[in-house]
């Protein structure tokens, strides 16, 4: 299952439950099942990243990862250019057009591990409300850990696709948009 395959309810759920079920049963001990009836949870079926650059090159985002929860995309995904806006302070959104736009976040994770310095829980800088507020079309965090690892970004309700991306593909897209080169984003999330 591409979103994180032990969550209850999934297909790895139920083959984890069989396989320990056969290893308990194995040591003679009895093992007793319980009906139960999952409650409504963010959980999506498919997503993807990718952009493409000012020479027409599409580079696919491999650590692209859905926030939790965030609202899904039109079949054909949701596109706008990239606009980094560094850590999302306000002082940050100065002069940034970012309506309708694919706004690039840099967040690191704060003591606790719980969250990070660009969602509201941190309450440090409220860079993804802002976002929002401004018109943003889509959100991207770049996790500020380094290596290609995923990450699942944690938060309210949002009202626009939000995605976290890896160190080193966020620092890559970074390095261009850096150049003023335009970068054209499209994100796509199946979600409920």
């Amino acid at each position: 299952h591409k979103y994180w395959g032990l969550l209850p309810g999934t297909t790895g759920d139920r083959e984890s439950m069989e396989y320990i079920t056969k290893e308990f049963e194995s040591l003679g001990l009895t093992v007793e099942h319980f009906p139960y009836t999952l409650p409504e949870y963010f959980r999506p079926t498919d997503w993807s990243g990718s952009y493409t650059t000012a020479d027409g090159q599409t580079v696919n985002l491999t650590t692209v990862y859905p926030a939790a929860p965030t609202t899904g995309t039109p079949p054909e995904g949701v596109t706008g250019e990239a606009v980094w806006a560094g850590i999302g302070a306000a002082p940050d959104y100065i002069g940034r057009d970012v309506k309708d736009k694919v706004v690039v976040i840099y967040s690191v994770f704060v003591p606790g591990g719980r969250s990070h310095s660009a969602s509201n829980r941190a309450r440090l800088f409220n860079a993804e409300t802002r976002a929002v507020e401004l018109g943003a079309a889509a959100i991207v965090t770049i996790m500020g850990v380094p290596g290609n690892g995923q990450f699942q970004s944690m938060g309210g309700k949002r009202e626009v696709p939000h995605f976290s991306l890896s160190q080193d593909e966020g620092f890559a897209l970074r390095d261009r948009l850096a150049t003023g080169e335009k970068v054209v984003m499209t994100l796509k999330l199946e979600a409920p």
